[in-house]
């Protein structure tokens, strides 16, 4: 199988955590009018050290990354902008949003911050019970740890085989008056849930 290059991953990653953002059942405000953006102010780096893929140095872009530095980061940059303007369309308190990456590129962080409390969470795609399906765990499995949970979602392949890593990993946790939305890849579950209480923390 042809590995996707890092660089169109973390755009990939990107834009699929979008899709899945929307779609995770949360308590937003459900739209009424054009709002401003987000006033959570997310840093250009996160307690953990990696770096906003819209801040990045093009000097510190791996050359295995597969795509030109500059380039790159001017893509993120545009991408920013550009879902910060659909949320403002949408939402009456329009969202925080920003993705961060690790020095080599190969972890990826989606971070989106409401201005509202926590509330229903669930995978949009619903919960498949792995024996009646003949699978070897769960496609998607929920975690909770605190106030924080987690829908980690797994390779769906027959019992006996190995499902590998969590594929992605999308969680939600009260930040004070906010909630914090996370979705990672390439991280381990128990790294999700720490990376989210470092931000929550930080936030709240």
């Amino acid at each position: 199988m042809q590995k996707t290059p890092t660089a169109q991953r973390i755009v990939g990653l990107t834009l699929g955590a979008i899709v899945l953002g929307l779609l995770v059942v949360l308590a937003v405000v459900l739209p009424k009018a054009q709002g401003d953006t987000g006033s959570a102010d997310l840093p250009e780096t996160l307690p953990v050290g990696w770096t906003a893929a819209d801040a990045l140095d093009p000097d510190d872009v791996p050359e295995a990354a597969g795509a030109d530095a500059e380039e790159l980061v001017e893509r993120q940059v545009d991408q920013r902008k550009y879902v910060e303007d659909t949320y403002a369309e949408v939402y009456d308190e329009a969202p925080a949003f920003r993705v961060y990456t690790d020095e080599e590129l190969r972890q990826v962080a989606l971070v989106t911050v409401f201005e509202t409390g926590p509330g229903s969470f669930a995978p949009p795609q619903g919960l498949v019970d792995p024996e009646v399906a003949g699978l070897e765990r769960a496609p998607v499995e929920l975690v909770r740890e605190g106030d924080a949970l987690c829908a980690v979602s797994y390779q769906a392949v027959a019992a006996g085989e190995d499902s590998g890593e969590p594929q992605t990993i999308t969680c939600q946790q009260p930040s004070g008056s906010r909630t914090v939305q996370l979705t990672t890849q390439g991280v381990s579950v128990d790294d999700t849930f720490t990376l989210l209480d470092e931000i929550s923390t930080e936030l709240a």
